[in-house]
């Protein structure tokens, strides 16, 4: 808006041509236009938060300037990997769900096999008299094997092995899904943290060369060696790097917390570490005071 402003001073004071101010009104209107989008996106955005915690924060805190991002420990992916197929909650969910398929498919094809079993019997029988006697008491001890050859139940033990098999197998199934899951999970993330520290020094840079073409081209402008499509295509760009200079620290967390995730490992420790990176004092702009410290204009 600002340059909108400018472009249409100078043209009223007939220093500027008619598509200055043609280009200054499209962008401007095309800004308008993607802020409104914008701000559609954290609506929802914020609704979705919401269904997660009942509520919707007053003010969002954006991360502080001073927020550098450290390489996961240990720096390699193998060992992520190897900790995740054996710690992860779903693996292991999954793992406990085969064992217990595979016992209850065991029990199922026991119903084919022929049981022994020891049965012992003991019985008292007491037998009351007369006045004149002959009442008596009677013990007796039984001690047997029985054997048991199960020949047909209807074909109600042969279906129950089936459906234990066919659990088995499923389960199985689940299983396996879950490590492949499971070590794509952990290998994305890691290379995702590594490759968002990796882009957040490159667009540190970036944003300082960025603002400083900006305004150059706008004294450019004001002088009369750079045209307003010029100006405008160094605020674009300047936008644009410090959008994705915000989004590859969002993306290093979001991360961080994948990993953590997907090796299992993740703890109430580590969302307090990562709450501890947001500040309350919001930021004017996407530079940070020690980006403008290295030279930056103001």
């Amino acid at each position: 808006r600002q340059h909108y402003e400018l472009a249409s001073g100078r043209f009223e004071m007939g220093l500027a041509p008619i598509t200055d101010l043609h280009d200054a009104r499209a962008r401007l209107a095309s800004r308008e236009a993607r802020t409104l989008e914008a701000e559609i996106a954290l609506g929802d955005a914020l609704q979705a938060l919401r269904e997660l915690t009942g509520d919707i924060p007053e003010a969002l805190q954006p991360l502080a300037d001073g927020f550098e991002p450290i390489d996961p420990e240990p720096d390699a992916v193998e060992p992520w990997v190897e900790a995740a197929l054996e710690q992860n909650l779903t693996v292991q969910s999954q793992r406990e769900l085969v064992e217990l398929a595979r016992r209850t498919v065991k029990i199922q094809k026991a119903g084919h096999y022929p049981t022994l079993d020891l049965v012992g019997r003991f019985n008292n029988q007491t037998t009351d008299g007369t006045l004149f006697g002959g009442g008596s008491e009677v013990e007796t001890t039984d001690i047997t094997l029985q054997f048991s050859l199960p020949l047909y139940h209807g074909g109600a033990t042969s279906s129950k092995s089936r459906e234990a098999n066919e659990q088995y197998n499923k389960a199985r199934s689940d299983y396996e899904k879950a490590l492949r899951e499971t070590e794509r999970l952990a290998r994305s993330s890691f290379l995702g943290v590594k490759n968002s520290i990796a882009r957040i020094a490159a667009l540190k840079q970036a944003l300082v060369a960025q603002q400083s073409t900006l305004e150059a081209k706008q004294e450019g402008y004001r002088s009369g060696l750079f045209t307003s499509l010029a100006v405008l295509d160094a605020e674009r760009d300047l936008y644009m790097a410090m959008a994705e200079f915000a989004q590859s620290r969002y993306d290093y967390i979001l991360n961080s917390l994948k990993l953590r995730q997907a090796d299992g490992s993740l703890s109430e420790t580590d969302l307090e570490l990562a709450s501890s990176w947001f500040t309350a004092m919001p930021t004017n702009s996407g530079m940070t005071d020690e980006m403008k410290d290295e030279g930056t204009p103001n």
